[in-house]
């Protein structure tokens, strides 16, 4: 876990760490020498049928992912990966919904002022949440009318910068936004929160925010979309 948090994004950290917690359940009292192919292809059977086929072929990615990592000449922690020749399930590959551009305006109107600020930032930049999350006041040049966004994306896990511009609508948000900041806290979008490993209260980004778009939806009364849909419909 170490190494993704250190190597990978914040949200590949908190998929491991969730799916870790499953797999000690399920094989915590056993080496990982000793967990067959049999054991991993009933498991994930299980999940095909209780979850989804997408739920299950995910795990066999982050279960390969593990066992390759354990294989690596730099640790040589087992000798195979019992994830081999074990085939992810299929999958019928759906159209993404794209709601329609009064839908996307409603959602955003029905959120709080904070939030529709971080929504038209999502909207106005193409923006992925974790970006999003991520950015700092130091990526966000007024000057240049540019914003700096960084993804992890590509092969290898390094943060690689894009610069995207400043519409008059983002500059007003996050010009307003700058007005009112809290100089001592580097981030644009941030909140405040009990840290359980600090065991106090503390301020940070956020690390997901998924749960935003369920309630606005249902509260502007329109078909369900994710945050992809922002930027699709691109104001």
């Amino acid at each position: 876990l170490d190494y993704v948090r250190a190597y990978k994004s914040e949200r590949h950290y908190t998929d491991h760490l969730y799916l870790a917690k499953r797999w000690a359940k399920q094989w915590g009292q056993m080496a990982c020498r000793d967990i067959r192919p049999d054991m991993i292809q009933a498991y994930l059977l299980k999940r095909q049928r209780t979850v989804s086929s997408f739920t299950a072929n995910k795990e066999l990615r982050y279960l390969r992912a593990v066992f390759n990592f354990g294989m690596h000449p730099t640790r040589n922690w087992i000798d195979s990966n019992p994830t081999r020749g074990i085939q992810f399930f299929p999958v019928d590959k759906q159209i993404k919904y794209v709601p329609p551009k009064e839908d996307v305006l409603r959602v955003i109107l029905a959120a709080d002022p904070d939030t529709q600020d971080y929504l038209w930032t999502i909207a106005l930049t193409m923006g992925r949440m974790s970006e999003i999350n991520r950015l700092t006041w130091q990526e966000v040049n007024f000057e240049q009318r540019c914003v700096v966004l960084y993804t992890r994306k590509k092969r290898g896990g390094h943060r690689t910068p894009r610069k995207v511009p400043m519409s008059a609508k983002l500059f007003e948000v996050l010009s307003r936004r700058h007005r009112n900041r809290d100089k001592a806290v580097p981030w644009v979008f941030w909140h405040r929160y009990w840290s359980r490993k600090k065991k106090k209260g503390v301020v940070g980004p956020y690390e997901d925010r998924n749960s935003i778009m369920t309630t606005l939806c249902t509260n502007a009364r329109v078909k369900y979309f994710r945050y992809h849909a922002l930027s699709v419909n691109r104001h």
